[in-house]
């Protein structure tokens, strides 16, 4: 929670510093967010009663270590495959913008990418939805 209310306060700031338009710095901040809220929703849809008990009841893997080779197998819950930029990318790419004096095109293409993971996010998660309701308990 730290991590995105310093995110959120970033952008806006450097969006309003930088005279980026009201609604498109509005539109990335609420896109994030929505982003995020997707990312939880999915990550409690696919723990089980018993492990959204508490850190005492986790069952799930060890830890991997820092450095570490990656494990094969698939994402943890909540967690999108393939590449991507994480929040520490569009911090860096707003203030990039900022300094190249394209600050205007870096939030709209941030917010054109991040509306994009929002919507494939929700539209592969109501096929989810619709997968496990009908009783075939996934995407096949």
């Amino acid at each position: 929670p730290i991590i995105l209310a310093g995110q959120y306060v970033y952008l806006t700031a450097l969006g309003f510093a930088a005279h980026v338009p009201g609604p498109v710095v509005f539109a990335l901040v609420t896109l994030i967010a929505m982003s995020q809220l997707e990312t939880a929703r999915r990550a409690g849809q696919q723990q089980g009663p018993a492990q959204q008990q508490g850190p005492a009841q986790h069952q799930g893997p060890a830890p991997q270590w820092p450095g570490a080779p990656p494990r094969p197998g698939p994402a943890s819950p909540g967690e999108r495959s393939g590449p991507g930029v994480g929040w520490d990318g569009r911090v860096l790419l707003a203030a990039a913008g900022a300094l190249l004096g394209i600050d205007w095109f870096a939030y709209a293409l941030l917010t054109a990418y991040v509306g994009l993971l929002v919507a494939r996010d929700l539209l592969s998660g109501r096929e989810l939805d619709a997968a496990t309701a009908a009783g075939e308990g996934g995407i096949r």
